[in-house]
């Protein structure tokens, strides 16, 4: 079992005077700490229950570091392997550091150094993202994104399971493809209990997706995508999934999407308990959004409803079942500045 968590909180008895000053930690909250197991991404015929009545008391929460002791350069991802006490940092210049998952750790070491392979000669480039494999106590596989001078690689690579020593020659090329602009990269990567990777692929990058390429579904671009990575089809390292909502399609979809319409998928993770995937997308110029996300279903991005464009990024939740060219879904959550906004049963908002 691996558990991957983006912050660390816990509860105290705070007052709610704190209420104002902790409300940018919304998203984070929402896109909640994961077991990093999924029952079931797509709820099927029956709906889960959205309604924004749970409220969270901001007051009893209390921001803590997780290793006071230990620093990082400008790390972007925590995953902990719990049967080894092993926890991971990854670097956005290429670095994965290792270290005892323990409060009072004081060291930490390379883990992996991709520094000479990885661009980050743009702000959202470099090595963006890594995922355990379930197995790795017996396979040593792990997974990792990054950008090039070329454009995005996600590769497998293989450590000693007991030393934790990394042989480079093992890395496997499963997707590489070109990015047209340095920004929107995406670049989580996460495994569902179902054992297939997710992926989060951004639309390309420019203002406002100019190639339309998050509703284009011959692209990658702009996708959550999904694959086996223990099996291997087709002349690809990897298969894709029999109930992928475009496999055996015969249309030229490709394969590998899950869900599209995304703008910028930042992070995601698996719910077990609601059986949900929550995902964070990055907005264009005033409003964030989280999503839950569910098989085949276009999340609307570069369509804005109602004169709802970029600039707000409000998007539809519930679609058109049959159809993958119309039916958008609603968001779940939309936040400006310290603001938070719910859906509602209109295509409007209540703070």
């Amino acid at each position: 079992m691996i558990h991957s968590c983006n912050m660390t909180y816990s509860l105290s008895e705070e007052g709610v005077d704190k209420c104002e000053k902790m409300l940018w930690l919304i998203p984070f909250l929402l896109m909640a700490c994961s077991s990093g197991e999924e029952a079931s991404p797509d709820s099927g015929s029956s709906q889960p229950d959205r309604s924004p009545e749970k409220q969270i008391d901001l007051g009893l929460l209390t921001l803590l570091e997780a290793h006071p002791h230990l620093s990082f350069e400008e790390p972007l991802h925590y995953e902990v392997l719990p049967d080894t006490g092993k926890a991971f940092v990854v670097e956005r210049q290429g670095i994965i550091q290792m270290f005892d998952a323990q409060e009072d750790a004081e060291q930490a070491e390379v883990f992996l150094d991709l520094s000479d392979v990885i661009s980050a000669s743009g702000s959202e480039m470099g090595l963006l993202g890594l995922a355990l494999h379930p197995e790795f106590e017996a396979n040593g596989y792990f997974f990792v994104n990054y950008t090039t001078e070329e454009g995005t690689v996600i590769a497998r690579m293989q450590a000693d399971p007991e030393t934790f020593s990394v042989d480079e020659n093992t890395q496997t090329t499963l997707l590489a493809f070109p990015q047209p602009y340095p920004n929107h990269n995406g670049g989580h990567l996460a495994f569902g209990t179902d054992g297939y990777l997710y992926i989060g692929v951004g639309d390309g990058g420019g203002s406002g997706d100019p190639e339309d390429n998050a509703q284009d579904l011959n692209e990658l671009y702009g996708k959550l995508l999904r694959i086996d990575v223990d099996e291997t089809s087709s002349g690809r390292p990897y298969a894709i999934p029999a109930d992928n909502p475009f496999a055996e399609n015969g249309e030229g979809i490709r394969e590998e999407i899950f869900a599209y319409g995304l703008r910028n998928p930042w992070k995601f993770s698996f719910d077990e308990e609601r059986q949900w995937l929550w995902l964070a997308d990055v907005g264009q110029n005033r409003l964030e959004e989280i999503n839950v996300i569910e098989s085949g279903q276009n999340y609307g991005s570069k369509r804005g409803i109602d004169g709802h464009g970029f600039d707000d990024f409000f998007f539809w939740r519930r679609p058109r079942r049959g159809s993958h060219s119309c039916g958008l879904q609603w968001k779940i959550v939309s936040f400006r500045e310290t603001r938070v906004y719910e859906s509602t049963k209109t295509h409007t908002a209540n703070s």
